[in-house]
């Protein structure tokens, strides 16, 4: 099989896979949504007693689903709740089940066509990174080697600097529109390097974390770890883009004291220039600034946190 078959071949079961997952996360939110009610969940509440509901109606979806009783409930509003909502709580279930099948399926074959990648190397090389993250990575970007650079997959993937995303919403207010999904996708895949990830990567990761705070020794630790796994995830996808393009594996498996002086005399990737697909606009001082920020920093976004579309349904 060509490269562009096996490509468009990823791309496809990574629609299907995606669609899958969207559909299980619809039903349960359904299921989860008529129990809150059951339990007396309003708008009008205060945020404080929403979220408690929410979590309690949750136990009792998971509870159901998973013993398919109702004898779980703690107390009687839990019960009768349960009682009244178990029939649907369970159609539910039986409704998402055949989906499971399809991602399955999709990601089998999505696995097996990773291995024949031009990258596929780099996965062998990396702990923490499978077959199925390089696929759902070429799933989403599609040809990793028809980027002109890096910086190509940083805008696609949503961690390029937020100039890159601008755009003026139906009141013709700027705002920031960044692809939530493939965010995401590739955030999940960054927290996996860092809890498997013994040397490379997550040697990076804490290299840089180190490095953030000790720029700026009142800065948040939550604050100093997003930026960190961002920039660790912009390393990987340009070393993916390296390996795709026959250049090698830049500086993935250097040693650590090589690697943090290459990214802090500022050779590493957030310094790269800027691609022409992501033209410079002439934004007002105070925006150069912070997009001379983002690019050195990986400061995320409120898109940088992972919804609810890669996380609660097996993921």
């Amino acid at each position: 099989m060509e490269l562009a078959e096996t490509v468009a071949a990823i791309v496809q079961r990574q629609r299907f896979r995606a669609a899958a997952i969207k559909a299980q996360i619809r039903i349960g939110n359904m299921a989860r949504s008529l129990v809150r009610c059951g339990l007396g969940w309003r708008w009008e509440m205060p945020e404080k007693e929403r979220t408690a509901l929410n979590r309690r109606a949750e136990r009792i979806v998971k509870a159901v689903q998973r013993r398919g009783d109702t004898h779980m409930a703690s107390d009687d509003l839990d019960r009768s709740v349960a009682d009244a909502y178990g029939p649907f709580i369970l159609a539910c279930k039986t409704s998402s089940a055949p989906f499971d099948s399809v991602r399955d399926s999709c990601e089998k074959d999505m696995i097996a066509l990773a291995r024949t990648l031009p990258c596929a190397q780099h996965v062998e090389d990396t702990v923490g990174f499978g077959y199925l993250g390089l696929a759902v990575l070429v799933g989403e970007a599609g040809d990793m080697g028809a980027y002109k650079s890096p910086a190509g997959l940083w805008k696609r993937f949503g961690v390029a600097p937020d100039g890159c995303y601008e755009m003026k919403d139906k009141q013709g207010k700027l705002c920031i529109a960044k692809p939530k999904r493939r965010r995401s996708v590739l955030y999940t895949i960054g927290d996996s390097l860092i809890k498997r990830n013994e040397d490379g990567y997550r040697s990076l990761y804490v290299e840089r974390k180190a490095y953030e705070l000790a720029r700026m020794p009142d800065m948040k630790p939550i604050i100093a770890h997003r930026r960190a796994q961002r920039y660790m995830e912009k390393r990987l996808l340009k070393h993916l883009w390296q390996c795709w393009r026959g250049q090698g594996d830049g500086d993935a498996h250097l040693p650590p004291a090589a690697r943090a002086a290459t990214e802090l005399e500022g050779k590493g990737p957030a310094n790269t220039p800027k691609s022409p697909e992501c033209p410079s606009p002439a934004p007002s001082r105070t925006r150069k600034a912070r997009a001379r920020g983002h690019m050195s920093h990986g400061t995320p976004s409120r898109s940088a946190a992972p919804p609810a579309s890669e996380g609660k349904a097996r993921e």
